[in-house]
Formats: C-alpha cells, sequence, structure tokens
C-alpha cells in the first residue's frame, strides 16, 4: 500500500476535530459509510476517485488543500525523515537533523510520531476554539470597542 493513506488520515481526522464534527456527522456529510470512513481515517485504505473528492467537500476544503494537508501530515514528514533527505542533508545543529536522528531508534521514531499527533490535537483544538471564539466573542467586542470610541469621540467635540 502507499504511504499516503496514513497521511490523509491524518489531515482527515485533524480537520474534523478543526471542524467539531465526530467521525459519524463527517460520514453522513461525505455520503459515506462509517467503517469506510474509519478505514480511510486508520490509513487502511486508500479512497476512491468519487471519495476523496465527497470527503474534500464535507471538510470544506478541495481536493487539491486536503491532499496538501495529507503530504504536510507528522507521518508523512516522519516518513520522509526516516528516508532521509533526496538532496543530501540538512544543516547540523538543525532541529530537523535531530529529528532525523531520532528516527534511528524504533522507540524514539514512535515517540517522534505520538509527538506530531498531539500536536495536530493542539492545533486542531486551538484553531477550533479561536474560530468558536470568533463567532461569539469577537462580534460583541468589537461592538463594545466602537461604541467606546464613539462616546470618547462625542465627548471631545461637546
Amino acid at each position: 500500500m502507499d504511504e499516503q493513506p496514513g497521511g490523509l488520515g491524518r489531515a482527515i481526522q485533524v480537520r474534523r476535530a478543526e471542524l467539531g464534527l465526530k467521525r459519524k456527522e463527517l460520514a453522513e456529510r461525505a455520503l459515506l459509510s462509517y467503517p469506510y470512513l474509519s478505514e480511510l481515517e486508520t490509513g487502511t485504505k486508500a479512497p476512491s476517485a468519487k471519495a476523496l473528492r465527497q470527503l474534500a467537500d464535507a471538510l470544506e476544503l478541495s481536493q487539491a488543500e486536503l491532499l496538501e494537508r495529507a503530504d504536510a501530515s507528522p507521518v508523512r514528514v516522519n516518513q520522509r525523515l526516516k528516508a532521509g533527505p533526496a538532496w543530501g542533508g540538512l544543516p547540523s545543529g538543525s532541529i530537523a537533523t535531530g529529528a532525523a536522528d531520532l528516527s534511528g531508534t524504533r522507540d524514539s521514531a514512535l515517540e517522534l510520531e505520538q509527538l506530531g499527533r498531539v500536536a495536530d490535537i493542539v492545533a486542531a483544538t486551538v484553531r477550533a476554539e479561536l474560530a468558536a471564539w470568533a463567532r461569539t466573542s469577537l462580534p460583541a467586542l468589537i461592538r463594545d470597542e466602537v461604541r467606546r470610541v464613539l462616546d470618547e469621540e462625542g465627548r471631545k467635540s461637546k
């Protein structure tokens, strides 16, 4: 099997979390069966072209954006680190060099992958919280600040 489904599965999970969707809700939105979506997320199956299109639509992304996220997924990055750079290496002392050195042992590679998963979950949670804040609290804060400025300007002009 291609390496892509692992990265794609993580990208689906992260975007689903960003949107605050449960797996069942995403399956319904994408018109896919729950078991099939589960296999896509766990990386045991690669999606058909039609399923990829349906998933991207349900995740409010273009197919290109979804695949780009899959390619940037920590799963894919870790796989590329293990394979080594095609162009001859990274500068010494860089974070990526340290990560590549870590991937030499099975336990360290597992820790790196787990760290990537935690980072994805934290990023998705932060994005979801910021989006909720922008929808709920931010408009009230802006309204209050506009009123304050207008009141202040009104007092100055009197």
